[in-house]
């Protein structure tokens, strides 16, 4: 399996006494056993450093390839949700304002 997942572990603001996981950043096939395999990876690595986290949380757009994936696996669309909009100054570029074209992940955030 090939990929390239980056996560960050912190405590819930949910539950206290809890953790959860952020996935920062995650490259791989849109493949279920490839998806599987490397989130158990992280359960693992995790579980091995004595952290047991009650959520995982990623942002994946609806249009990458491996949104329905991480639905299967039991990902789901949930709060907070964030909206990013834009306005055509130029004619001409109308595609580099397509959220279809781009990629954005916890990475870009500027919270971490």
């Amino acid at each position: 399996t090939a990929g390239i997942i980056i996560t960050k572990s912190f405590p819930s603001f949910d539950k206290p006494g809890t953790f959860e996981v952020d996935i920062l950043e995650f490259f791989c096939a849109p493949e279920l056993g490839v998806v599987t395999e490397i989130l158990t990876g992280v359960k693992h690595f995790y579980a091995e450093k004595g952290i047991d986290f009650i959520q995982m949380n990623a942002w994946i757009s609806l249009h990458d390839d491996r949104h329905l994936v991480m639905e299967r696996v039991g990902f789901s669309v949930g709060m907070p949700l964030t909206f990013m909009c834009s306005k055509v100054f130029i004619p001409g570029t109308e595609h580099v304002y397509d959220f279809r074209n781009w990629y954005i992940s916890m990475g870009d955030s500027d919270v971490y």
